[in-house]
């Protein structure tokens, strides 16, 4: 189903299990330049099914986002879509998952995979150990929205932010340009710091 050319965004050995777990469906696979306020995202439409991931995220990581997503197609082929998008359902499939590939993966993480897999999480940064593992293996240099005080301004590419307060596990940006308010994945990198909030 996939071919080779998805390699370099993996793990060694994940494209096996990706197309075992997506043959049969209707699956296309899209890879989009960085988000902000996603890392990637499932979707059924017209009677297919749509997966996307972004660009330049750690090998690994890639290959969690999309079983993440893998589990929530399977979830809503076997369930519909009545049920919760992180609910009990999804939970059980996304644990399968990753317990079926947990050999690919090195060691440390395998530890913390088998923990995360017990109860698994709407998203990776909200269970610190699988947050800090993959913060860890970024460049140490790297400044993150969550490193920022409220009121920061700040550019993430060519846009430029103001922080605002935490809601839930993701911050609220006010575009300084548009005036639109955005949720923002607390790990989303920044590009400069404009204004820092502790100042004034």
């Amino acid at each position: 189903m996939f071919t080779e050319k998805l390699n370099p965004y993996l793990i060694p050995g994940a494209l096996e299990y990706i197309n075992l777990w997506c043959d049969g469906y209707p699956v296309r696979l899209v890879i989009k330049n960085a988000r902000t306020t996603k890392l990637g995202d499932y979707i059924k439409r017209d009677g297919k099914h749509q997966i996307t991931l972004n660009h330049g995220l750690d090998k690994a990581l890639s290959f969690h986002i999309l079983t993440h997503e893998i589990a929530h197609m399977h979830a809503r082929e076997m369930y519909g879509r009545s049920i919760k998008p992180h609910g009990p359902e999804w939970k059980s499939i996304f644990s399968n998952l990753i317990l079926q590939t947990i050999h690919l993966f090195e060691p440390e993480l395998q530890t913390i995979l088998k923990e995360f897999a017990k109860n698994p999480r709407a998203g990776y940064y909200s269970y610190r150990p699988l947050a800090a593992y993959f913060q860890k293996k970024e460049n140490a240099e790297v400044v993150h929205l969550q490193d920022l005080p409220i009121g920061t301004v700040f550019r993430i590419k060519d846009k430029i932010y103001k922080k605002g307060q935490k809601r839930k596990i993701r911050y609220l940006c006010k575009n300084l340009a548009t005036g639109k308010q955005y949720s923002v994945h607390p790990l989303a990198p920044i590009n400069e710091i404009i204004e820092d909030g502790k100042s004034g």
